[in-house]
């Protein structure tokens, strides 16, 4: 549990490339919706057939572009998924803006803030689970 007061996001996902008169009357109807209900808008992620492409492998635009674990050579199409939740995790001001500090202390100050345990902590929990199952399982 953080501290800090909810900050309601609401954003539409998969949004076609060309905006229709829909999408717009949808737009306007949030922002003037937004300070009456006590949320913010932020642009929603494109419908890109890469995203659908990570799934089924595990992976998210989140996580490295290695050619040997993607199973196929790294293309413009997956620089601009990264680029695009980047932009949105950026937008939603999800990760502290303090610049000074690296990724991974932006991470941990979140873990922090939140009372999660940290990654460490959780792997050597599942090391020491595998390792009391493998005692226990017959030979």
């Amino acid at each position: 549990m953080s501290t800090r007061p909810t900050d309601w996001v609401v954003l539409r996902n998969r949004l076609p490339r060309l905006t229709s008169r829909n999408q717009r009357q949808v737009a306007e109807m949030l922002e003037l919706m937004a300070p009456e209900l006590g949320f913010r808008t932020v642009r929603g992620l494109s419908d890109r057939v890469i995203f659908r492409e990570f799934f089924p492998i595990g992976l998210t635009a989140f996580d490295p572009l290695d050619e040997a674990q993607l199973g196929l050579k790294i293309n413009m199409a997956h620089m601009m998924a990264s680029a695009e939740v980047r932009d949105l995790v950026r937008e939603i001001a999800l990760l502290p803006l303090a610049e000074s500090l690296d990724f991974e202390s932006r991470v941990n100050l979140i873990v922090s803030e939140l009372r999660l345990p940290r990654a460490t902590v959780l792997q050597e929990t599942a090391a020491a689970k595998s390792s009391v199952t493998a005692k226990v399982e017959p030979d």
